[in-house]
């Protein structure tokens, strides 16, 4: 009995070292990160398959230190340039010259003095934390501006007892619009912290998605009465239109609609027309086209337009009531429900925001 034990231990420690074998290619193979192993001193005795999709300079043969210079400048090597045993630290790589990736690098000693260099690209990781670091920064300075104003006010009104009638009218004609101007601010970062949040919450129900629109549309009429802007809606909608279903979230797709719309409103020339327009641009796509005459919108511009704050012009946005955060929320909204979002401009200033939802 004792005998049949002691060779099945045996047969398991094979396995094991089978397993651990750094020889073997078809563990390291399975990984979809580089995998480097060198000798003490650096050189390349041996690179899984997902390395050569990660850089075209890895070989073998050549010193690692050669191809990530970087790694120098991290103390990895001792007085008799043997690699230190046990490192990790973040670096950076560029593979062009221009495009810039950062790495997570952990160093491990292997048997008969090799180093297992394992390389992790966390270039999306640090991407997302200088994004949230500059909302958080940009949050600040949006919610900064009208608070020292209200702020200067009310100091202004306890501190000055005789002010005159129109001037005390004046100062709280200011702060109301400021306060506002808060409210507007916080409820649209509510909004957009809601959809990020939810982004992988997949609850949609089928929506007639036509009809809906319809019904922003015809809300949204009231605040083109003091721009003399009229809503027009330019493709007849027929039976084919109105049976055009989407999976999706009815509240956020109105948000969407609502922002894209009052954005027309907000940006369009007095006395002009909003045409809204319907088409079928392949089986299965629903394209809606919502359309203003306003100021011509460079290309540049364009392609940064959804970026949170982002606007072209910050003191007519806030004059007209604008926070930065509308557009950055329709296309995380668009997003999330994989459909498409476009925004051109031409010479004449007819400004065209493009939605393409996918109908069952």
């Amino acid at each position: 009995m004792n005998k049949q034990v002691e060779n099945v231990s045996a047969a398991l420690q094979d396995e094991k070292q089978k397993f651990y074998d750094i020889n073997s290619d078809d563990f390291f193979n399975y990984v979809t990160e580089p995998i480097i192993i060198t000798d003490s001193f650096g050189l390349i005795e041996y690179l899984n398959n997902y390395s050569a999709s990660f850089s075209v300079k890895l070989s073998l043969n050549v010193n690692i230190f050669e191809i990530f210079p970087n790694f120098n400048e991290c103390d990895l090597l001792n007085d008799n340039g043997i690699i230190r045993e046990n490192n990790q630290f973040e670096t950076t790589f560029k593979e062009d010259g221009f495009t810039k990736k950062y790495l997570l690098v952990k160093i491990i000693k292997l048997k008969k003095k090799k180093f297992l260099f394992f390389l992790t690209d966390i270039t999306q990781k640090k991407m997302v934390e200088k994004v949230h670091k500059d909302f958080v920064s940009n949050v600040s300075h949006e919610l900064r501006s009208p608070l020292t104003s209200l702020i200067g006010f009310l100091e202004v009104l306890r501190s000055e007892k005789e002010i005159p009638h129109d001037m005390r009218n004046r100062f709280l004609s200011i702060m109301d619009e400021e306060s506002k101007r808060m409210n507007r601010l916080v409820d649209d970062l509510l909004t957009l912290s809601r959809v990020e949040v939810e982004e992988n919450n997949q609850n949609f129900v089928s929506i007639s998605i036509i009809p809906l629109i319809q019904q922003v549309i015809d809300s949204l009429k009231i605040k083109c009465v003091q721009k003399n802007i009229r809503i027009k809606q330019v493709t007849q909608i027929t039976d084919n239109f109105i049976n055009r279903r989407v999976m999706g979230i009815s509240d956020e797709i109105v948000t969407v609609f609502v922002n894209l719309i009052e954005n027309a409103i907000k940006y369009g020339f007095e006395d002009t027309d909003i045409n809204i327009k319907f088409s079928e641009p392949k089986i299965n796509l629903l394209k809606i086209e919502i359309s203003n005459s306003g100021e011509f919108i460079s290309e540049r511009h364009l392609s940064r337009l959804t970026e949170r704050f982002y606007r072209i012009d910050k003191a007519r946005s806030r004059a007209v009531g604008g926070t930065g955060l509308g557009l950055a929320i329709v296309k995380h909204i668009l997003l999330r429900h994989k459909s498409e979002f476009d925004i051109s401009s031409t010479i004449k200033g007819v400004n065209t925001f493009s939605v393409i939802f996918k109908t069952i």
